[in-house]
């Protein structure tokens, strides 16, 4: 990375964190988008190495990753929801954009590990990442397809994934796309902008209806990460919800990281 490099901060979001000793460990996503981050992504390369036969997933089937070690150091964390638990809403819908993806992985993946022991209250999950090269969702297929194969084995929570691209490309680009990233279930991809208070209005309706197979719900969540106006178009979307469909969730509450 060079000797000047020790001395930088650089801001990273926690995508997930590992509680076993033969996990992942700290796992944390950084964009490409500037020397530093340029001069990480080549040093990450490595010596070009390739573990063998790549990563698959129910049969989705990923390039070679490559992979290597380094020394680093790391202050923190701060930030994050703060007091707000998502596992302890009845929904939570989660929209990120761009490279505020991170916040949304660990955000579903809090749900769903606390799922797995039985502590989460939370029934229906939908997250939505907008992003502007479809292209990325190759990097992240094998990550959003292991938290669907991870909700289909909880017999009470839905997890549904939205991806909206913005960029505009050829039709047959598009139909290749996703022939080759082999969209499971569950998991849609759109051209354009989500219209978001349409989206959350039925997401609240969804949630309402979770009610016939529970005495009472706990609320639902709303969580946004990614540039200024779509934080604006998120708390615009949660505003417009009626007082009505509010109580009948039992709250709706806004986090914006």
């Amino acid at each position: 990375m060079g000797p000047l490099d020790a001395f930088e901060a650089h801001p990273l979001t926690i995508a997930t964190v590992s509680q076993s000793d033969v996990g992942e460990g700290l796992t944390l996503y950084a964009k490409n988008a500037g020397d530093w981050t340029n001069r990480l992504y080549e040093a990450a390369k490595g010596a070009q190495k390739e573990l063998e036969g790549g990563s698959t997933e129910k049969g989705l089937r990923t390039a070679p990753e490559q992979s290597t070690k380094m020394r680093m150091v790391i202050e923190g964390p701060y930030g994050g929801p703060g007091h707000d638990v998502f596992s302890s809403f009845s929904s939570a819908f989660i929209v990120s954009g761009g490279s505020g993806i991170t916040f949304g992985l660990s955000s579903v993946d809090e749900i769903l590990r606390e799922a797995e022991i039985g502590l989460a209250k939370t029934r229906l999950v939908q997250f939505v990442w907008i992003i502007q090269d479809p292209g990325c969702l190759t990097h992240m297929m094998l990550v959003l397809q292991t938290f669907i194969n991870r909700a289909a084995r909880l017999p009470n929570i839905k997890v549904n994934i939205d991806i909206y691209y913005t960029r505009a490309i050829p039709l047959s680009m598009a139909q290749a796309l996703e022939s080759a990233t082999s969209l499971p279930e569950h998991v849609t991809l759109n051209p354009g902008r989500p219209k978001l208070g349409n989206m959350l209005e039925r997401f609240i309706d969804r949630t309402r209806e979770l009610e016939e197979s529970s005495n009472n719900l706990h609320g639902a969540v709303v969580g946004c990460c990614g540039p200024a106006s779509l934080g604006e178009s998120v708390k615009k979307a949660t505003m417009a919800i009626k007082g009505s469909k509010r109580s009948a969730v039992g709250g709706v509450e806004l986090v914006e990281e």
